[in-house]
């Protein structure tokens, strides 16, 4: 079971064909839109969903306990939302 969870864990989003934006664009406008509220040095690339504006890429930090998430839509590199998942 904690072999599965290592594996789900470790494999990396498939990035669709079309955005405007690299991964590392993305997660630049990510780790400034955390800036003030956490570490943003290890923000990883969650997912990218489709909406219907278009992707909408997700970033979360990698800690245990109290996690930020950021989402940054690809058509105006806007940021959409930044919360908290959990507390300590």
């Amino acid at each position: 079971m904690l072999g599965k969870l290592v594996q789900w864990l470790s494999r990396r989003p498939t990035r669709p064909v079309l955005t405007r934006l690299t991964e590392d664009e993305a997660r630049a406008l990510a780790q400034t839109a955390l800036v003030n509220e956490a570490n943003s040095e290890n923000l990883v690339l969650v997912s990218l969903e489709t909406v219907e504006t278009g992707p909408v890429w997700i970033f979360q930090t990698a800690t245990i306990g109290a996690q930020w998430e950021v989402r940054i839509e690809d058509q105006t590199g806007s940021v959409l939302g930044v919360k908290r998942l959990g507390l300590r």
